[in-house]
Formats: structure tokens, C-alpha cells, sequence
């Protein structure tokens, strides 16, 4: 049972980027999906909830739940204040099963035997398989649905569609295996970054090779989502290793030659994300800027307890009635959306019950890189909060810092 536990723990990694799911509810605003409303069952939450059934049964009687009575009462009184607040009770306990999901999972990755090296090697691979879909997206402006894979038709002629529009065309930009562009690009960056510590870790060169095919795959995926904050992110990362890390330059250095020949050919591409002269560059930016906006007055309302958790976009349906589903969005600041659906009280509680784990987490040197991006992503985007394999791949990357590796069985990070 100790053997299946390590191995599902690699599945469920696996399966992380994918957006395999059952939707168990889908409810409409105006004749239209309401994505922000929707309840899904993903493929990963499966192999959850067989790690945290073989978890139980193994560690059922070592269990001590006075050791834990302080964290219980909290996340008690923190489930309590949510559920009052909220107006939509089944949306806000559908996010708080996620939140503690990803609290489970930092908690099950300090008592589970894995090998970090197989847990980086799973990472990679399976969002190497991502971006090598999102080349094939943007290379043929095209892509397929599979039901199988959590995969949705897109296309650069398509409303609504991520695209970059310059000299009146439309290209399509790389989603992956993700429902937008911005979320493959942050997985991305934190396989690049898994890749650049374990590259100058391993001993054989056909593991060498194999991991500079895949980094190279991620970087051209990454540049062809057209993400900027992750560009940004990507390029500090870089010239971080290349500057200040001795020994782990190698494999920086060859995604950045990669990423400078890819902005060179696409540079007209590049000037429009850039500059943002152009119409849809420019509706982008004052969406956002309208974002904040709603974000501010809502804070404003709900200062203590916040709206609750999962109901930002509910509040304000109440706010701005009559507008179609796809204008109820979230604001695109992290910061801003944890104000908002928790508001002061209930955020200091999820940062008391976060605080034992991320404070083992700073033993490694790899945490402070991981610090930084997802510090300077929450400014610039939300899916790190509303997407289900979002608010799981940093409680993922925080179980994974803060676990002590065993001498002879992981490495050391």
C-alpha cells in the first residue's frame, strides 16, 4: 500500500495539467455558460481521493488529533465564516473542499516515501506533452476537441478566442491542454524551473538530452502562448541562473537562445503584446483596469468576511445585473481576489493554517525562485485561485519544498 501511494502520487502530477472532468453542474447566465459556476469532478480529484483513502487507512491509528486541535478549531471557524457569508452555499463549499484538498495533499507529501527526482521527471513529461500541443495550436492556428482529454476546439477566426490580432489577421495563440493561454504558461514555468535544478543533478547524458528536448518543447510552448507576465517571470528566471548560480547555467542558456531566435521571426507578433496599440491589446488592458475597479468596491462592501470563497463573480452578478456570462469575470490580481472573497479575518486564517508547511518550505533554495514567480504572477492573473489544478500546483510545489528528502532516495534541493 506504501508502494501505491508513491505511485499515485506520480499520477496524480501526471494528470495535474490536464482538464479531464465530469461536470456535475453547469449552470447559464443569460442563455450563456457561467465557467465561474461551474462544478467539476477532474481526473486528478480520482486519484486524490485513492491518496487520501490508502493515506487514512495506513495512518489511522497514529493519528493524534490533539496535535492538531488548534489547525481543526480554525479551519472550523474558517469553513463557518465562509459558509454564513456566501451567498452561493454550494459554489462556496465546492472552493473550500479545494482549499482544504491542497492542504491534505501538503500534509500527505511530508508522511508519503517519493522520489523527488521521479515527482520532477513526471512534471516535466507531462507538461512537455501539453506543450507540445500547444505548438502543434499555434503552428497550425488550429485544434481539436477530445472529451477523453479536456481539450476544446479553438480557432483564431472564432469570437472570444485568445488570439493576437495584428495587420488584420488573427493568430491563435498556444493553450495546451488548459482553457487559456495564460494558465499553460504558468505551468510551464514551473516545469522550466523543476528542470533547471535537476539538469546539473543528473549523472547520465541520454537523461541530459532527453530533459534539454523537453525544456526546449516548454520554452517554444511558453513563448507561443503570448503570456507577458510569464515572459517577464521567464526571463528574470533565466538571467538569475545565468548570473548568480554557478553550475546551472547550461540549460538556461539554451531556452534563451531558443526564446531570442523565436522572438526575432515573430517579432511583429511580439510588438503587439508589447506595445498594446492594437484593438483587442487595448480592450484587454481596460478590461483589467475595470477589473480592479469592481475589485475595490467589493472589498469595500465585505472588508471583514469578504463575499466568500468562489462567490467574487456572484457578487457581481448582484452589482452588474443583465450582462452576459463571459462579462462576470475575476479581477485579474490574486491579491486583490483574496480580499475580496475573504476579507481581512478570513484571510489571516488561511494564512495561520498555511504557515507550519511554507515555514519548512524555505529550507530549500529552490523556494525563494518559486517565492518570486508565484508572488509576481498572482499580480497579473487568477487562475492560480480559479482554476482546480491552479490552487493545487502551489499547495503541490509548497508539499514538495517543504518535504525533507531522505539521504540515498531524493535529491537535494
Amino acid at each position: 500500500m506504501k508502494r501505491a501511494l508513491e505511485y499515485l502520487t506520480y499520477l496524480f502530477i501526471f494528470l495535474l495539467p490536464f482538464q479531464t472532468r465530469w461536470i456535475i453542474s453547469d449552470p447559464q447566465i443569460n442563455g450563456n455558460v457561467w465557467e465561474y459556476g461551474r462544478l467539476s469532478i477532474y481526473s486528478f480529484d480520482i486519484v486524490y481521493i485513492l491518496i487520501l483513502s490508502i493515506f487514512l487507512i495506513l495512518n489511522f491509528k497514529s493519528f493524534k488529533c490533539i496535535k492538531y486541535i488548534k489547525y481543526i478549531l480554525l479551519a472550523i471557524l474558517f469553513v463557518v465564516l465562509n459558509f454564513i457569508i456566501a451567498d452561493n452555499k454550494l459554489i462556496n463549499f465546492y472552493w473550500l473542499l479545494r482549499i482544504f484538498q491542497g492542504i491534505s495533499l501538503i500534509w500527505m507529501f511530508s508522511k508519503i516515501n517519493f522520489d523527488k527526482i521521479k515527482f520532477i521527471w513526471t512534471f516535466v513529461i507531462s507538461t512537455g506533452l501539453s506543450a507540445s500541443l500547444g505548438i502543434y495550436q499555434f503552428l497550425t492556428q488550429s485544434s481539436f476537441a477530445s472529451k477523453w482529454l479536456g481539450l476544446a476546439i479553438h480557432s483564431a477566426s472564432v469570437a472570444g478566442q485568445s488570439v493576437i490580432e495584428t495587420g488584420g489577421e488573427r493568430w491563435l495563440r498556444a493553450y495546451g491542454t488548459f482553457p487559456h493561454p495564460n494558465i499553460l504558461a504558468g505551468f510551464l514555468i514551473v516545469s522550466l524551473i523543476l528542470s533547471f535544478y535537476l539538469y546539473p543533478r543528473l549523472k547520465k547524458i541520454y537523461q541530459k538530452n532527453i530533459l534539454i528536448i523537453l525544456s526546449l518543447i516548454s520554452s517554444a510552448a511558453l513563448f507561443f502562448s503570448f503570456s507577458r507576465a510569464a515572459w517577464v517571470a521567464l526571463l528574470i528566471i533565466i538571467l538569475y541562473h545565468i548570473f548568480f548560480l554557478k553550475k546551472k547555467k547550461i540549460l538556461p542558456i539554451v531556452c534563451l537562445v531558443l526564446l531570442t531566435c523565436l522572438s526575432v521571426i515573430y517579432l511583429p507578433l511580439i510588438k503587439t503584446r508589447v506595445v498594446g496599440s492594437e484593438r483587442l491589446e487595448v480592450k484587454s488592458n481596460t478590461e483589467r483596469i475595470s477589473g480592479y475597479s469592481q475589485a475595490f468596491q467589493i472589498i469595500k462592501k465585505h472588508p471583514l468576511l469578504g463575499a466568500g470563497v468562489g462567490n467574487y463573480t456572484v457578487e457581481l452578478q448582484k452589482t452588474y445585473s443583465g450582462q452576459s456570462a463571459w462579462d462576470y469575470q475575476p479581477v485579474h490580481n490574486i491579491y486583490l481576489l483574496l480580499l475580496a472573497e475573504l476579507g481581512i479575518l478570513n484571510l489571516l486564517i488561511l494564512i495561520f493554517l498555511m504557515y507550519p508547511f511554507v515555514k519548512k518550505m524555505f529550507d530549500s533554495k529552490l523556494s525563494y525562485i518559486f517565492v518570486f514567480f508565484f508572488l509576481f504572477l498572482f499580480l497579473f492573473d487568477h487562475f492560480l485561485w480559479t482554476l482546480g489544478g491552479g490552487v493545487l500546483i502551489w499547495f503541490l510545489i509548497v508539499g514538495f519544498l517543504s518535504k525533507k528528502s531522505t539521504p540515498g532516495h531524493n535529491i537535494q534541493i
